[in-house]
């Protein structure tokens, strides 16, 4: 191998393997500073009518939620409405991270499921690539 094409190439992996770090490290952090505003309300309300009983407020961020399974695992134990959970997010490749997440927002609201984030230095956007269940 010639000295230049062995010097591009160690040249390129260490850019690749920064970019690869930098997704990890800031976009993780950015990742769920939007998460914490995307689903900072909910409700106890099952329908808008209810909202005069039950008006908005901040959710809950809880710790432990096995996002494969509507209760959660969780049985008896099932956190109040509204609230939300978010794995840490794992760098798959430069500019991608992968979490799991999982919110109840309303009575009638609430998702849990695998995200997929392209984060490309503070632009971030979501999509859902797994759904376990929806209400």
């Amino acid at each position: 191998m010639k000295k230049m094409t062995k010097r591009k190439l160690i040249i390129g992996l260490a850019a690749y393997v920064g970019l690869w770090v930098l997704t990890g490290v800031f976009g993780e952090i950015q990742i769920d500073s939007r998460f914490n505003g995307e689903f900072s309300e909910g409700t106890k309300a099952g329908f808008t009518e209810g909202l005069k009983q039950y008006p908005m407020e901040k959710t809950r961020r809880i710790t432990e939620f096995d996002v494969s399974k509507p209760d959660g695992g969780l049985g008896d134990q099932y956190p109040e409405l509204p609230w939300k959970y978010r794995s840490r997010a794992i760098a798959v490749a430069p500019f991608v991270l992968v979490d799991k997440c999982a919110y109840g927002t309303g009575g009638l609201c609430g998702w849990g499921g695998i995200r997929l984030h392209v984060w490309f230095f503070g632009l971030t956007h979501w999509w859902h690539a797994k759904s376990y269940w929806v209400s």
